[in-house]
């Protein structure tokens, strides 16, 4: 399928966004691979298109994989995270994407290719809130995988997100959506944001 079949194709700095929701903790491969899956399963659910990159790889070579509607860059030892999501921004700046980092650099980089930008922990707490929506059992339900987050995820990640799943809907939808209560209430809004907007209402 191409980008246009999707919703939103959604640019994410990986490990940025697990050291966010750990507070800066250890990131094991296998906390590394259940979000790569729970992006599948949310994907998949929310018919995006999700590109994810880590910085480093096996044995420090770069690689790209394709997990269902989820690509999986792995920059290796040449370039970092941030040189390859420039480089995905510039590429795709045409199409109706969004970035999800905390990086202040990267989200102005966004911007200069009016690219809207969204917190990585808003991010992964509004994916998790998505998810719970799906039957709590493993196998396929309506062509998705499903992903049972309360048991397979760490319990850093999970803690993390009972506590703040109230914060993160007041910061994300009470803040944009009081202000645009009513159509004439979008003319307030700078045009990134009301593509920050369009692109929550998506997700």
């Amino acid at each position: 399928m191409s980008v246009s079949e999707f919703g939103v194709l959604i640019l994410i700095d990986g490990y940025n966004v697990l050291k966010g929701v750990t507070r800066g903790g250890d990131v094991s491969d296998k906390d590394r691979d259940q979000f790569v899956a729970q992006l599948g399963a949310y994907a998949c659910r929310k018919k995006h298109k999700v590109t994810v990159v880590f910085d480093g790889g096996m044995y420090g070579w770069a690689d790209k994989e394709v997990r269902g509607s989820v690509i999986v860059i792995f920059t290796g030892a040449r370039e970092t995270a941030d040189d390859v999501i420039r480089k995905q921004l510039k590429k795709h700046r045409l199409h109706d994407v969004l970035l999800v980092s905390s990086d202040r650099e990267l989200n102005y980089n966004a911007s200069r290719y009016e690219i809207p930008s969204i917190d990585s922990e808003d991010f992964y707490l509004l994916m998790q809130m998505a998810l719970e929506w799906q039957d709590d059992v493993e196998g396929v339900t309506g062509g998705c995988e499903v992903v049972k987050t309360a048991t397979e995820s760490s319990p850093e990640l999970d803690k993390l997100m009972q506590e703040a799943s109230i914060t993160v809907q007041h910061k994300c939808e009470d803040q944009l959506y009081r202000q645009t209560s009513t159509p004439n209430e979008t003319h307030g809004l700078s045009r990134m944001e009301r593509r920050l907007l369009e692109k929550l209402k998506k997700l």
